[in-house]
């Protein structure tokens, strides 16, 4: 069974004996005591969600002062 990467902000799941132990990657194994708000791992999952938490381009313009 996979288990959620020890990485609190990833969401990604790791097969028993991977390679990264309880992270599944490089990146949440180096990362697993930092804080983070989103997680880099570049894994799909991971990538969506971050892509979901940009805002949104409006478009719009600031006026300029001259």
């Amino acid at each position: 069974m996979d288990d959620k990467c020890a990485h609190p902000a990833c969401d990604c799941h790791v097969a028993k004996g991977g390679p990264f132990g309880k992270y599944c990657s490089e990146h949440c194994k180096h990362a697993g005591g930092i804080s983070e708000l989103r997680c880099y791992c570049q894994h799909p999952a991971c990538r969506e969600a971050g892509k979901a938490a940009q805002p949104a381009a409006t478009g719009a313009s600031t006026p300029s002062r001259s």
